[in-house]
């Protein structure tokens, strides 16, 4: 319809006023008037879900779902479909799910060295930032896997001990080798899941082959939780956890 419009437009201005095109022209203007606020209202994705309050209260209602390729930093989310929308950030509200998936807001570290081979430092420490952000969680239950992808930024994994949300460290750099750089990794994190799943002795295997990639994670929490009946009361949909990690 635009380029209809587009077209008429034209017509007047290359030929001068001319009744016919003039009506034609006014009736598409008015029809795309009354068209528009259903088109752009349908661009939307909204979804059934819920909001959690500061007071740790559920609102169930809509959320535009967007299947985020990165961590949202807010929200649109309604009462009713049709209503008007209200925008939440991390500020606003401690958490939201929305197509099966489950999202808690929090002030957490991330690693921000890049991780792509041609641009790597020859720095063993990491490079922290501090950041609010909605992490998706990934598995929950007595021990937690989440993570957080800032735009234009690799994934972070985190667990939860009581409250808090544990950046896993973890980081790529050169070092020299007979005067030669080496890609080497810093891979805290595995001192971190050691401690935190100590309770089971049978992934001892999953541990030592583990890889900072949600694919691979989420493997070692499965392995755990087999370990553990009833430990698990949540992971997520397979099909949108076990993408590839983009590198930054």
């Amino acid at each position: 319809m635009r380029k209809q419009i587009g077209i008429l437009a034209l017509n007047v201005i290359s030929e001068g006023f001319n009744l016919r095109t003039y009506i034609l022209l006014f009736r598409h203007l008015l029809l795309f008037s009354l068209l528009l606020p259903h088109l752009v209202f349908s661009q939307k994705n909204y979804q059934p879900g819920y909001i959690i309050t500061p007071a740790k209260d559920t609102v169930e209602g809509y959320i535009d779902y967007r299947n985020w390729s990165y961590s949202p930093n807010s929200i649109r989310f309604v009462k009713e479909l049709g209503s008007e929308p209200v925008a939440y950030g991390t500020s606003d509200i401690l958490g939201f799910q929305v197509n099966q998936e489950h999202y808690f807001s929090g002030e957490v570290d991330i690693e921000i060295s890049s991780r792509n081979v041609n641009t790597l430092d020859y720095e063993i420490a990491e490079n922290l930032e501090r950041v609010n952000g909605f992490l998706r969680a990934l598995v929950m239950g007595e021990k937690w896997l989440l993570y957080l992808k800032p735009q234009a930024k690799a994934e972070n994994f985190y667990i939860k001990k009581d409250d808090q949300f544990e950046l896993l460290l973890y980081k790529k750099y050169f070092s020299y080798k007979d005067g030669e750089p080496v890609m080497r990794e810093n891979r805290t994190f595995l001192g971190q899941l050691t401690l935190y799943l100590n309770d089971c002795d049978k992934i001892e295997g999953e541990l030592s082959r583990v890889n900072y990639s949600t694919k691979s994670l989420v493997s070692l929490f499965r392995a755990y939780n087999k370990c553990r009946p009833g430990a698990l009361s949540y992971e997520g949909k397979e099909e949108t956890i076990t993408t590839e990690t983009a590198v930054f």
